[in-house]
């Protein structure tokens, strides 16, 4: 059997955080991380169908869902031996659909826009 040429891979996680105003009120913020083991574990568990507890993919939303859980992601190349792998996972029970969605587009884009800095 043919060796395959390995790639390398480089992360941006966004993860939604819920945090507190100073008036108590409920806030959601985005951090970034670039651990690459917890991106390649995000897709693994997108796609892991065996588990009797899998993401299922949201029509049209390009997000994979569990319960109150959403995570979604892309890669883009970096180069002729690497790629980048973007996530983002929102996991707030709390929050409706939508706006878990909305929350997961602003963290996917503030990923990228951290890739391309």
């Amino acid at each position: 059997m043919k060796e395959g040429k390995s790639i390398s891979v480089y992360a941006v996680n966004a993860t939604v955080y819920k945090d507190v105003t100073p008036t108590g009120k409920d806030k959601y913020i985005i951090k970034l991380n670039s651990n690459a083991g917890d991106a390649v574990d995000r897709v693994q568990s997108c796609h892991d169908y065996e588990l009797p507890l899998s993401f299922t993919l949201i029509t049209g939303a390009r997000v994979f869902k569990n319960d109150y859980k959403y995570i979604t992601f892309a890669m883009y190349p970096k180069d002729s031996n690497s790629n980048y792998l973007v996530t983002c996972r929102c996991a707030h029970q709390e929050l409706s659909q939508d706006k878990a969605l909305e929350l997961i587009e602003k963290g996917m884009a503030q990923a990228i826009s951290e890739l391309n800095s």
